[in-house]
């Protein structure tokens, strides 16, 4: 008698004293392993990477974009922040979040735009006015935290250019520094934002059409597909709640 069983992505068709034959049945409609993402204006695609590598092992690694620190390496501290954007709705504009790469998954970055702090120079050669200020204020000592700091803050002057000190405050809440004591990082970030609010931004005009190009196609999932299909408690379902965006810690205000 022949016997018939299904694992996973796998058929398996036994029959008595003869070969096991396979037969693959896809999972997805497009299958790859190569990420890609837009990082200043250019494609980066990350092929055969494994995807448990994390993006700020990459971005130093494979990138040398060493401005980006680890820290506690677990997503405590915001030395590792970078901005991770999304065309917005309407898809002529970048929505940007401040991540902790650390603790974030290479394949999370699949379809976005990176920013690291090595982004934020001018044209010119000029340093974006956070960092300048910063400078100003000697808003850093050490400096170890500074990148993810400016990032945090970076991120906040993309949409809100005339911000309170409680509004820098809540910015910082994901960073730790145990230097300066937060008040020359707050002076400085305020000095920032008396420059015209069009400084402030991050370029990114030639990132939009990029964005657009890398776009794959959705796929439509219902709930009862992906409970069928998936046991929620199984490792897939963990890591793929692993490859979304993971907000910042916030710590509460001390």
């Amino acid at each position: 008698m022949i016997g018939h069983f299904y694992v996973g992505a796998t058929d398996v068709v036994v029959a008595p004293r003869a070969s096991i034959t396979l037969s693959r049945k896809p999972l997805m409609t497009q299958v790859t392993n190569t990420v890609r993402f837009v990082l200043d204006g250019e494609i980066v695609e990350a092929q055969g990477v494994r995807r448990t590598t994390t993006v700020l092992d990459y971005l130093r690694e494979d990138l040398q974009r060493t401005g980006t620190k680890e820290g506690c390496a677990e997503g405590d501290c915001g030395a590792c922040v970078i901005m991770i954007g999304e065309l917005n709705e309407a898809g002529d504009a970048v929505e940007y979040k401040p991540v902790n790469s650390c603790i974030q998954l290479l394949p999370a970055l699949d379809g976005k735009s990176v920013k690291t702090v090595e982004s934020l120079k001018k044209s010119d050669g000029r340093l974006h006015p956070v960092q300048a200020a910063m400078v100003e204020c000697h808003g850093s000592q050490c400096g170890f935290c500074t990148p993810g700091i400016v990032m945090s803050l970076t991120n906040m002057v993309q949409t809100n250019t005339t911000p309170t000190r409680k509004d820098v405050a809540d910015a910082l809440s994901g960073n730790l520094c145990r230097c300066t004591g937060y008040i020359p990082i707050i002076d400085a970030t305020l000095k920032a934002c008396s420059q015209p609010a069009a400084d402030l931004k991050v370029d990114d005009k030639a990132d939009v059409p990029l964005l657009k190009e890398i776009r794959r196609p959705s796929i439509q999932r219902s709930a009862s597909t992906v409970t069928s299909s998936c046991n929620p408690l199984c490792g897939h379902a963990r890591a793929v709640s692993l490859f979304r965006l993971q907000p910042l810690k916030k710590w509460p205000p001390t």
